[in-house]
Parts: structure tokens; C-alpha cells; sequence
């Protein structure tokens, strides 16, 4: 009492479902991977230009503010030759965690290059960033990292900020950040 064609549409129904199913996961899977940084696990920069190129045209069609943070691991390179690769990438996946701890939504961070991290806040003006990025610059002031000597060595991060302003390009609010980061990474007070 059943209709052998009707089962056999049922069944390439089924198997086209499934199909499916797994062609949507394994594309979630690779766009995923397009977006995460291999070492850290965190987004990277190919997430973050995305973001910010989002962020700054909400920032301009709502007249909403918009900050954009800079940051840099101090010394990183010296760091990697007197300490050796395996601590710098324990290093760099410890301000992953310091980041994470601090940056909250709608914010977002990324890791922008080898010792390189953008953080844009949407909603959000340069002192309000600031006190998040104070924290984060606290946490990763407590990564210590010890040379085959024994000596622990301080991790120290500089940060710069820049605000949007309603008339730079995604590219040049990071640009302005990280002038500001060179400028904090000099001793001055750097941002605006």
C-alpha cells in the first residue's frame, strides 16, 4: 500500500536536504576559518576592515560616535629573539584573553598584525574607550614572561585612539589611531 515513486521523491528529498545542510555547514565552517586568526583563535583583520568599514558608516548616517583603538605589544621582536617564538605566541595569546575579558559588544577587536590589535567601539567616545583600554593595558602589565636566565621580563602594550569625527575613511581613523600609539609608545600622552 505504497506508491514506490512517491517514497523514492521522498528519499532524493531527503538526501538533497541533507545535502544541503552540510554544503551551508561547511561554508559556515571556511567563512569562519576567513575570519579567525590561526595562532590566537581571535578575529583578524580581514573581520575587523569589515567591521569598522560597518561601524563608520553607522557612525555617519546615525551621528553616532564611533572610537577606534591602536595597540601594539612594546618590544615584541626582542621579545620573540631573547625568549624565543613559543613565549611570544604565549604572550600574544594571553592579550587575546586580556582583550577578550575587556572588550565587550558592540565592540569588537581583532588582531591586525603580528603584534598588532585594532579594537573599534561603536557608540562609544575616546574616554569611554580609554577606561576600557586601561583595563586591558593593566591585565597585560601582569603577562609575565621568564628567559632561560629566570628573569621575568614585563609585557607593556601602547595604545593609541582616534575618534570619528564624521569624515574619515575606515582607513584613516586606524591610521590616526596608530599614529597616536606611536606617540604613546614615546612617553607622550598621544591622544586627543
Amino acid at each position: 500500500p505504497f506508491d514506490a515513486d512517491v517514497l523514492w521523491h521522498m528519499l532524493n528529498r531527503a538526501v538533497d536536504n541533507r545535502e544541503r545542510r552540510l554544503e551551508a555547514e561547511q561554508a559556515a565552517a571556511y567563512r569562519q576559518l576567513a575570519y579567525t586568526d590561526a595562532l590566537t583563535g581571535c578575529p583578524n583583520r580581514r573581520f575587523i576592515d569589515e567591521f569598522i568599514v560597518a561601524a563608520v558608516a553607522t557612525s555617519a548616517r546615525e551621528n553616532r560616535p564611533l572610537a577606534a583603538a591602536y595597540l601594539d605589544i612594546d618590544n615584541f621582536k626582542l621579545l620573540n629573539d631573547v625568549v624565543g617564538h613559543e613565549q611570544g605566541d604565549h604572550v600574544l595569546k594571553r592579550v587575546v584573553d586580556a582583550l577578550s575579558a575587556h572588550v565587550v559588544e558592540p565592540a569588537a577587536f581583532a588582531r591586525f598584525g603580528g603584534d598588532e590589535f585594532v579594537v573599534v567601539f561603536p557608540d562609544s567616545t575616546v574616554a569611554q574607550a580609554r577606561m576600557v583600554l586601561d583595563d586591558v593595558r593593566t591585565s597585560v602589565s601582569h603577562i609575565e614572561v621568564v628567559n632561560g636566565s629566570r628573569v621575568t621580563l614585563p609585557t607593556r602594550i601602547s595604545i593609541g585612539i582616534a575618534a570619528y569625527r564624521g569624515y574619515e575613511t575606515p582607513r584613516d581613523l586606524i591610521a590616526e589611531a596608530e599614529e597616536h600609539m606611536y606617540l604613546d609608545k614615546a612617553g607622550s600622552a598621544g591622544e586627543p
